[in-house]
């Protein structure tokens, strides 16, 4: 019985970083040993947030038959204009086929993508509500939004927000402080966002248990 050919799909690095605002990033596949027949593989998110790269979720790649050229694919970076944490998101390679005798290997089978925060929250530009502070931090049911000396707190609106940016919490100023209950959420990093008629602030804080 004669032996089938190995037809070898793998990513061509290991690893890579890209700055959070780059817009897209290319993920590129290389083949060895290109089967007479298309060659198709699954490239899925295995690990790490999926929301930091556009949602992606699982894409098909296909080489066409006898070629060994590169094939790659565009993934969207989410920009959420957040300060916090690098994210890592890992990318796996399944499932080659091909219609011919070939056997499809998949080697180097995983990427691992970095994408490095380039926010700061400090002041941006005359916009920006200085002087705003949190107690305790971290903390573990109650925090205390203290804002700045002569800020109308009657226009003041806090919310906080996930690390991802989504809203899980609002509610008006009732005075130079308010206390927020955060017992109900769990614990991480958490985002405190101040807005006023014509200035904002955000300021990271943290829920331990």
């Amino acid at each position: 019985v004669p032996v089938p050919d190995t037809t070898v799909v793998s990513f061509v690095a290991a690893s890579g970083s890209v700055s959070e605002d780059a817009g897209t990033i290319s993920l590129v596949l290389s083949i060895t040993n290109p089967s007479d027949s298309a060659t198709t593989v699954q490239v899925s998110v295995s690990s790490g947030d999926a929301t930091k790269v556009g949602d992606f979720r699982s894409q098909t790649v296909t080489f066409p038959a006898g070629s060994d050229a590169d094939q790659s694919i565009a993934v969207s970076i989410t920009d959420n204009d957040l300060d916090e944490a690098d994210a890592t998101v890992v990318f796996a390679l399944s499932g080659g086929e091909t219609a011919s005798d070939n056997v499809v290997v998949i080697e180097k089978d995983t990427f691992t993508l970095t994408i490095l925060d380039e926010d700061e929250v400090t002041g941006l530009d005359e916009n920006w509500l200085e002087g705003v502070s949190l107690y305790p931090n971290p903390t573990q049911a109650q925090l205390t939004v203290a804002l700045p000396e002569g800020l109308d707190y009657r226009t003041a609106t806090l919310k906080v927000l996930t690390a991802q940016g989504t809203e899980v919490l609002r509610r008006a100023a009732n005075g130079t402080e308010t206390s927020l209950n955060v017992s109900s959420l769990a614990s991480g990093m958490y985002i405190l966002q101040v807005t006023t008629a014509d200035k904002s602030a955000m300021v990271r804080f943290q829920i331990t248990r």
